[in-house]
C-alpha cells in the first residue's frame, strides 16, 4: 500500500481569528477527500496545523522565545495552554476521521521538541 501524506493546514481548517474555532465545513470536505482515496491501495498519512488552536496562547506567553529564564514558571504554563490547545484540535480532527469510518491514530512528536538553542523541552 502507497502512503501519502497530507498536511492540512491550521488555517485551513480554523477560525484563525477566533480562539479555537472549528471551521467544520472545510474539515468535513477534507474528510471527504481523504475518504475518496483511503483503501484504493493508497494510506493517508494525516498531519495538520494549529490554526486557531494554540496560536493564541504561543503569542501570548512567547512560547517561540524559548523558556525564559526570569520566569520558567509562566513559560511553561505557556507551552502547556499551547499543547493543551493543538491537543484539543487533534483530538477533534482524529474524531472526525473515525467518525467517518477511517482508521486514525494521534502520534505526537511533541517529545522531540527542542529550542533553537537546542534546548529539550523534554
Amino acid at each position: 500500500m502507497q502512503r501519502v501524506c497530507l498536511k492540512l493546514g491550521g488555517a485551513s481548517i480554523t477560525n484563525k481569528a477566533t480562539h479555537e474555532s472549528l471551521n467544520s465545513d472545510a474539515l468535513n470536505s477534507v474528510i471527504q477527500l481523504i475518504s475518496q482515496v483511503y483503501g484504493k491501495s493508497t494510506l493517508p498519512i494525516v498531519i495538520h496545523g494549529a490554526g486557531s488552536f494554540g496560536h493564541f496562547e504561543a503569542k501570548e506567553y512567547g512560547v517561540n522565545k524559548g523558556i525564559n529564564q526570569e520566569n520558567q514558571h509562566r513559560s511553561l504554563m505557556g507551552i502547556s495552554l499551547t499543547r493543551k490547545s493543538v491537543t484539543k484540535l487533534n483530538s477533534i480532527i482524529v474524531g472526525a476521521l473515525i467518525e467517518n469510518n477511517l482508521p486514525a491514530v494521534s502520534v505526537s512528536v511533541f517529545s522531540l521538541w527542542s529550542f533553537e538553542d537546542e534546548t529539550q523541552l523534554l
